[in-house]
């Protein structure tokens, strides 16, 4: 199972399978779990081709970004 961790600094506990972390650069302890650079309020597609991650897991970030950031990130995501 490949999955996609959106916002977050590291692997959630608990979950088994090939991780990626999307995060934004620029705070190190977080540059040290990402391994997807990408910018949610970019308006751009997640650098990964569809129906790539069989799995996607997001806390404490959609709440972050505005409401028209969000009507292209989530449908991104799904």
């Amino acid at each position: 199972m490949r999955a996609l961790n959106v916002g977050g600094r590291e692997k959630p506990n608990g979950f088994v399978g090939e991780w990626d972390t999307l995060q934004y650069s620029g705070n190190k302890y977080q540059e040290r779990h990402m391994t997807i650079d990408h910018d949610l309020c970019s308006l751009t597609p997640i650098p990964k081709e569809d129906a790539y991650y069989d799995l996607l897991y997001s806390s404490h970030t959609f709440e972050h970004l505005l409401d028209v950031h969000l009507t292209y990130v989530l449908p991104d995501c799904f």
